[in-house]
């Protein structure tokens, strides 16, 4: 489960649909994420951050 969430926002990042300006919608993502992997939400969070 935490494996493919985290693919998920890597492939939508990958394919344009997380451009950096769009903080609202990677927030929207991680909080929706959040509530089915509270533990890996930072390091999801973070993988994010790294990204940009």
């Amino acid at each position: 489960m935490e494996r493919e969430t985290l693919v998920k926002v890597c492939k939508k990042m990958e394919s344009g649909g997380l451009e950096k300006n769009s903080k609202g919608k990677i927030h929207t993502i991680l909080n929706e994420e959040k509530k089915l992997m509270k533990k890996s939400f930072l390091e999801v969070k973070y993988f994010v951050s790294l990204r940009h």
